[in-house]
């Protein structure tokens, strides 16, 4: 729905100010250890990434860079792209 794509990218950009201002200082969400929460917030941020929502720079871009350079990310990144690109083709 294009008529909604500029509400979305403003709720978008709230969210990750109010994420920036609570992601702590460890490499994940929940501090050391890679939990559920990294996983879902990932993979938001790469949604919004394909659909040309600007991530923040800073300690949110560099966070969401360490949770998509993880190899079971990347794995399950490249596996998404393939089924898509399958899709495109089949259409």
């Amino acid at each position: 729905m294009p008529n909604i794509k500029e509400t979305c990218r403003w709720e978008f950009a709230k969210a990750m100010k109010a994420f920036g201002k609570r992601l702590g200082d460890g490499p994940f969400v929940t501090g050391e250890e890679f939990t559920v929460p990294d996983l879902l917030l990932g993979s938001c941020g790469g949604w919004a990434s394909k659909i040309g929502f600007e991530l923040p720079e800073g300690k949110v871009a560099d966070y969401f860079e360490r949770v998509r350079q993880r190899p079971a990310m990347a794995r399950a990144v490249e596996r998404g792209e393939a089924v898509l690109e399958t899709l495109a083709k089949a259409s």
